[in-house]
């Protein structure tokens, strides 16, 4: 996981932009040439945002239905437990009823911002409702943490729907046990400003504007890459490549629980370089963007991310789609590499990695329809035109809590 920095994230100004080919990529990862299109719908599951910097979806366990931030860079899934003893404020908790089973197991997890969790271990009916099945799984009762909940009471507990080689010692994969139940291990996003969904099953395409790309996921191989984890050739602001590949990127993590994306220091002096440097930049901000700090820089009175975005270069990332072909994905500025901060703000929503490695978050993804196809190994990307246009009030940087760099967890 990282999860959310507690806050000031995404102005949304309606999800979504352009995404082209370079060659039709139509075309499969090499590993699965023969793979079929997505089929869409699937089974929509609604998600909520307080604020568009993480998102909850309502996840039944038992009789009681919490919500759950949904988080593909972890795989145990825990919820707050009647016995814990710093969950003051947090409601529901999970009280075992007799579909429960006790396992006698403790599980705990730490995450890059100094979060944690630790519980005990049980068994009991989970589902998703809205047509998916309940599943038995393995999951934590949190009794203790450390920063990990939102004082909001925004969500009780953790989804995890990452690889299962995340998972902590005597936990099952929820999405493991979805797939032995027969659904396809497939899994959707579309991240709004004020709400989202997530696409069990599937996708449903009719909410992209055009067809899914996808790019392989690279081989999990334990500790070295244990997560979602995709290649990136290029990434240029308004048509100009910023002069790195994968090498540089080091095979990027695609994370739901992560608000802010990531990219390594040379990227990132790059990128800052190059958008300082726009022309017209005076026009809508006084002063420079920078990583002091908040990350954000003060605009000229009356900004609009419109405004802003008609100034600033889009945001372009190209990913291999096997077959030889490559395709890119573009999105607005104010979708992609600043948000509005308010107070006449607008912040940095990518921060250099600290050598952490590199992660694309909430931030990005929030242009895209964004497609986790476990069953063939690939990640796939399309512009959203799903996405109400109601944008959300302004935040505060001074709210802004960084969840962290990628979500290497603590041992």
């Amino acid at each position: 996981m990282t999860r959310y920095f507690a806050g000031c994230l995404l102005a949304l100004v309606g999800c979504g932009d352009n995404l082209t080919a370079t060659d039709r990529p139509d075309a499969h990862p090499v590993a699965h040439p023969d793979a079929a299109p997505m089929v869409a719908p699937a089974t929509a599951i609604p998600l909520a945002t307080p604020d568009g910097s993480f998102y909850t979806a309502p996840l039944t366990i038992g009789t009681q239905t919490f919500a759950v931030d949904v988080d593909t860079g972890s795989t145990t899934t825990a919820v707050a437990a009647m016995a814990c003893t710093k969950c003051t404020g947090i409601t529901p908790l999970y009280a075992p009823t007799a579909t429960a089973m006790d396992l006698h197991q403790m599980a705990q997890t730490g995450y890059a911002d100094g979060s944690r969790w630790s519980g005990e271990i049980f068994s009991d009916q989970m589902g998703l409702e809205h047509g998916t099945p309940s599943v038995a799984v393995a999951f934590a009762g949190i009794t203790n943490q450390k920063m990990f909940f939102d004082p909001t009471n925004a969500y009780q507990g953790i989804l995890g729907l990452g690889p299962p080689e995340l998972l902590e010692t005597g936990t099952t994969s929820f999405l493991a046990q979805l797939t032995a139940a027969h659904e396809p291990a497939v899994l959707g996003f579309e991240l709004c400003d004020t709400d989202g969904t997530m696409w069990v099953g599937g996708v449903d395409e009719t909410k992209a504007a055009s067809p899914v790309l996808y790019t392989p996921m690279l081989p999990i191989d334990g500790n070295s890459n244990p997560f979602y984890a995709i290649a990136v050739t290029d990434m240029g602001l308004g048509g100009t490549s910023l002069g790195f590949d994968n090498a540089t990127f080091g095979s990027p993590i695609v994370d739901t629980g992560t608000s802010l994306t990531y990219l390594p220091t040379a990227v990132m002096t790059a990128l800052l370089a190059k958008v300082n440097a726009t022309p017209n930049y005076a026009s809508v901000f006084t002063q420079p963007l920078s990583q002091n700090g908040t990350g954000c820089a003060t605009t000229v009175s009356g900004v609009t991310a419109a405004q802003v975005d008609a100034v600033l270069p889009p945001m372009t990332l190209t990913f291999p789609s096997g077959l030889d072909a490559e395709f890119t994905i573009s999105a607005p500025a104010s979708q992609s590499y600043v948000y509005d901060g308010g107070d006449g703000t607008f912040c940095l929503a990518i921060f250099d990695d600290g050598g952490s490695g590199s992660l694309i978050g909430d931030a990005t993804m929030r242009a895209f329809i964004s497609v986790f196809d476990v069953a063939q190994h690939r990640m796939g990307f399309a512009p959203d035109v799903g996405c109400a246009t109601t944008r959300r009030a302004d935040r505060t940087p001074r709210r802004l809590r960084e969840h962290g760099h990628p979500p290497h967890r603590v041992r």
